[in-house]
């Protein structure tokens, strides 16, 4: 028997807004498919016929620079930037590898795959010496304003 689909989502106009803004960024829908690693039917379809996938929308929206944020931090936007940067090298489909052996196309994926976890134990490193920092500025502001809360002015 078979299993009936979910009902179709709903094109949003912000799904629409999003796709146009998107393909006119990345120079047309194939140009937009090939950032992302999908056909470009579907790329070109996407605010039209059917909405923006939901495990690609967060990346279109990092994509076209503000994560679908007002955020004018230009600190947070660059690193934003250069994690999507490394998904795309690392998700991008390359169309050349298609006319190789499978060995080939599996040794290619492995060092995908070995990169990604390189980065992932990277960026876990990274986010603890953040919270060390971060910590330890908090530990001397706070001991800074206890100790000038103790002086008499």
């Amino acid at each position: 028997m078979p299993v009936p689909k979910s009902p179709p989502r709903k094109i949003t106009k912000e799904d629409a807004h999003l796709a146009e803004s998107a393909k006119k960024k990345a120079g047309g829908a194939s140009a937009l498919a090939k950032l992302f690693g999908v056909t470009a039917a579907a790329a070109s379809e996407w605010g039209r016929v059917r909405p923006i996938p939901r495990h690609l929308r967060p990346r279109i929206e990092e994509y076209l620079g503000s994560g679908g944020k007002t955020s004018t931090d230009d600190g947070t936007l660059v690193y934003r930037r250069k994690v999507l940067e490394i998904q795309e090298l690392l998700l991008r489909r390359i169309p050349e590898l298609d006319g190789l052996p499978s060995r080939y196309r599996e040794q290619y994926q492995e060092r995908v795959k070995a990169i990604e976890l390189r980065v992932a134990a990277n960026l876990d490193e990274i986010a603890a010496n953040i919270e060390r920092e971060l910590a330890d500025v908090r530990a001397r502001l706070m001991a800074e304003y206890r100790a000038q809360r103790r002086t008499p002015s």
